[in-house]
């Protein structure tokens, strides 16, 4: 479960290092289409070794994998009919780009992203979204829209990382010495906020504790999951 999405880890990277399964441009007999660095299955692969680094720094305080929360709900103040690309509310504020959001009524939900905002003050009510939304969500219906997240600075911290990764394994074929200073500072960057986290500085909204914090390690309890736990090939007596 990676705890950011590829389009914020197309904004931290070089615009030299792009992401995608396709040429970025249209190939021709004398100049040749550039390829895109890595492809959305690597990226997603590196987003998740970030998540599991964040998992390993925050597991002793934090139940991990973290969890997603409702961070703000609007209800809807005009009727949205399937297949638009918008929705109205109140105020868009806490709706930024990138955003997952949910848009529920009485009968069922769905998922879509924010795109961008309108940035005018005649469109603050505004929210502009990805894709179309597959059926009618009416006030009649309660219809609602939320902001459903991991808790900051989580997502920037997973960005951080896979960005340190990514540029590590193409600078190192390139380049001598094969470190990058830029991705050195984003691995930094994160550590450092994950430093903040461990020692309390930086707490995570809606996340559960695993035991007291301020008891040693050794005196908690292990902890307890869902799975079943197999030895030997099979489920444990």
């Amino acid at each position: 479960m990676a705890y950011s999405q590829i389009n914020l880890l197309c904004s931290l990277l070089p615009k030299t290092i792009t992401i995608g399964d396709s040429n970025i441009t249209s190939p021709s007999l004398n100049k040749p289409g550039a390829v895109n660095s890595i492809t959305e299955r690597q990226a997603q692969i590196y987003l998740q070794f970030a998540a599991q680094e964040i998992d390993a720094r925050l597991s002793t305080i934090y139940l991990v994998p973290l969890k997603r929360f409702k961070v703000s709900e609007q209800d809807l103040t005009a009727d949205c009919r399937s297949g638009v690309k918008s929705v109205k509310i109140a105020d868009n504020g806490p709706f930024n780009a990138g955003c997952i959001v949910r848009i529920s009524d009485t009968t069922g939900s769905e998922v879509n992203e924010v795109d961008a905002l309108p940035n005018n003050a005649v469109d603050l009510n505004t929210i502009a979204l990805m894709n179309g939304v597959t059926r009618n969500f009416t006030r009649g219906n309660e219809s609602t829209i939320s902001l459903v997240s991991y808790p900051d600075p989580i997502p920037i911290i997973c960005a951080r990382i896979a960005v340190a990764t990514i540029i590590d394994r193409l600078f190192v074929a390139e380049q001598n010495p094969d470190v990058s200073s830029y991705g050195k500072t984003q691995r930094t960057l994160a550590s450092a906020s994950l430093d903040e986290i461990m020692a309390g500085a930086i707490r995570l909204n809606g996340q559960e504790f695993v035991g007291r914090r301020f008891v040693r390690m050794q005196l908690r309890d292990t902890m307890n999951t869902s799975a079943e736990v197999l030895r030997g090939g099979g489920k444990e007596a």
